[in-house]
């Protein structure tokens, strides 16, 4: 089996018992092979380059339990229905028209009522940087009712709370700005990653309308911190390049020491004032 399996599953709208199944089934599926060591999701909005970055596209419409595998690379889970709105939408636009301070990557996001999980697939093992982007686009920066929300939800990353009691408006000083969260050593053993979105029924529920709350994403980035080519983290690159300086340096003293490079002459001659320093004569010239 490989990471290709993926692709040949359709989105897939299921009860919540069976997301759960099938979302198994597709760990095991995935956890055979690694491929990858980057990712780039624009939540709920178009492919778009960002910093250098090609961002793909999640332009899927979910609904009350969905999930939707985009290519081989990623996958997401939406599950739960929006109190009072069961119509509501699980994708969110600059619905106010924002002076958003960051760039095209804010004015769309994913969102659900419940739980909204992110999956990498097909990743190598090893430590890596997960970035989160967020801005709050659903309500407005006015004095009306429209900007009395909270939206207040949890995020945990390979099981582990991360984020608790998020809210994207206090943390980013306002509606419309745009905010990122990193997590620099998230450790991925086999080759998935979760990234789990979820709402503990804090918050609002009905401003500026029915279904506005739960978690909200933008964007989602994924690097590694090591080199790709070798496998080897920053760290592991230094060691190795100390250790052998080092090494070279003793070799350089056991030469010496052996005569190689004219150490026992020196010493004989009495030319070095102290066995652990060196002296090196590299030429002699008379003219």
């Amino acid at each position: 089996m490989s990471c290709q399996l993926v692709t040949n599953v359709m989105q897939i709208p299921m009860a919540a018992i069976y997301l759960t199944t099938t979302l198994r089934s597709h760990h095991h599926l995935v956890a055979s092979r690694q491929l990858y060591y980057s990712l780039f999701v624009n939540c709920g909005g178009g492919k778009i380059t960002f910093e250098g970055n090609e961002y793909e596209e999640d332009l899927a419409t979910g609904g009350p339990a969905y999930f939707f595998p985009s290519s081989q690379k990623w996958a997401y889970s939406s599950t739960g229905v929006f109190t009072g709105n069961e119509n509501a939408n699980y994708k969110a636009n600059n619905t106010f028209s924002l002076n958003l301070t960051g760039a095209d990557l804010y004015k769309t996001a994913r969102l659900a009522p419940n739980s909204l999980k992110y999956y990498g697939l097909c990743l190598r093992k090893g430590s890596y940087k997960v970035r989160l982007h967020f801005a709050e686009i659903m309500y407005s920066d006015d004095q009306t009712f429209s900007s009395l929300g909270w939206r207040i939800f949890d995020v945990s990353i390979q099981g582990n709370v991360v984020l608790k009691d998020f809210n994207i408006m206090e943390e980013a000083k306002g509606v419309g700005k745009g905010i990122i969260m990193d997590f620099n050593d998230v450790r991925i053993n086999g080759s998935t990653l979760e990234i789990h979105l979820y709402w503990s029924g804090k918050g609002t529920n009905a401003i500026p309308d029915r279904g506005v709350y739960g978690p909200l994403i933008s964007a989602i980035s994924v690097t590694p911190n090591f080199d790709p080519r070798t496998g080897l983290s920053v760290g592991a690159i230094v060691g190795i390049v100390a250790a052998s300086c080092v090494l070279f340096v003793l070799i350089l003293v056991v030469l010496r020491m052996k005569g190689y490079l004219g150490g026992k002459d020196l010493e004989d001659k009495g030319q070095i004032d102290h066995p652990g320093i060196l002296h090196l004569k590299l030429f002699s010239f008379d003219i």
